[in-house]
């Protein structure tokens, strides 16, 4: 329907499936702060799956991708499909090896207050970010960021700065979103694919739901409506849509296709790829949002016991 080649329709139906951190952290908060669903783990459970499937889904993408861009280019990313492959898990453990370990390594400094930690993070997130596009190691850059926060979680266990982190998230929140909108240039979206698009969004969307109860059934300790509401949270889409919506566009931008009507078709692939992801984001992130809002204080039970706030904790030992 998107007149997309296949070696791009597969990671494009990769990015569209794909959970989004920035709108599942921030419910998360939610539910901990209001109580809901703590006793059988439900919180817990979203941050889980949501950090599963960003590693898998940045995974697959970034090889996809790179299997498309070796072919267009005539072999500039490696050659055979195997050799790809092979450098895109050896990036991805790298990533995880190493984000995870050094995270850990923070441990020494778990006695620093939340502020300091929080602006340590950022700083080393940043840093990966020079450092993996001079290596050209594109699969890595991401899912080592997300080992890297795990490793800072587990050594600072209830000192994290959660709190800090997610106030931080809500100033470069509308920096992310503004920079894939800025992006888009309406004149030039095609109108033939936008309806599709849109339909493709929320056929994708309704699979992934579907998919997402199924995998709940299992959880016996769970009541039909908590396995619902999981399946609900996993509806948005946007963070790794925004951050990766972009990338055959910014790859064309490159000038490595020599061929100019091909460069110009992988222009056209690139914009409908980032138009998808915009739509996916515009649709699913209100609805989404509100449904997690609404359903988690009528479906989740709320525990009535009132835990000392970790950070608060924290701050009073410090």
């Amino acid at each position: 329907m998107l007149s997309l080649p296949w070696s791009l329709s597969i990671p494009n139906g990769i990015l569209l499936g794909a959970l989004s951190p920035g709108v599942m952290v921030p419910s998360v908060m939610m539910l901990i702060e209001n109580r809901l669903g703590l006793k059988k783990g439900i919180p817990q459970t979203m941050l889980t799956a949501c950090t599963l499937d960003n590693l898998i889904a940045v995974l697959l993408f970034s090889t996809t991708v790179m299997i498309a861009k070796n072919e267009v280019t005539g072999g500039v990313y490696g050659g055979s499909i195997l050799i790809i492959v092979s450098k895109s898990v050896g990036y991805s453990i790298a990533g995880i090896l190493i984000g995870g370990i050094l995270g850990y390594s923070l441990k020494c400094i778990r006695s620093v207050n939340r502020h300091t930690k929080a602006a340590i993070m950022t700083v080393v997130v940043l840093l990966n970010r020079v450092v993996c596009h001079f290596l050209k190691a594109e699969t890595g850059e991401y899912i080592g960021i997300i080992a890297f926060g795990y490793g800072c979680s587990r050594a600072w266990e209830n000192d994290r700065p959660a709190k800090t982190l997610a106030h931080l998230w809500k100033f470069m929140k509308p920096c992310l979103f503004g920079s894939i909108g800025a992006t888009m240039v309406f004149e030039e979206i095609r109108l033939e694919t936008v309806g599709y698009e849109i339909l493709i969004v929320i056929i994708c969307l309704i699979c992934r739901q579907l998919a997402a109860l199924l995998a709940t059934l299992g959880f016996k300790d769970l009541e039909f409506k908590e396995k619902a509401f999981l399946a609900v949270s996993w509806m948005p889409k946007a963070t790794v849509q925004a951050a990766l919506g972009g990338t055959i566009l910014n790859f064309v931008r490159e000038d490595l296709i020599e061929d100019l009507e091909l460069r110009e078709e992988w222009r056209n692939h690139g914009k409908t790829m980032l138009t998808s992801s915009i739509f996916a984001i515009i649709i699913t992130v209100p609805i989404g949002t509100i449904l997690i809002n609404t359903l988690s204080h009528r479906w989740l039970q709320q525990c009535q016991e009132h835990p000392e706030d970790p950070e608060q904790k924290s701050q009073s030992l410090n």
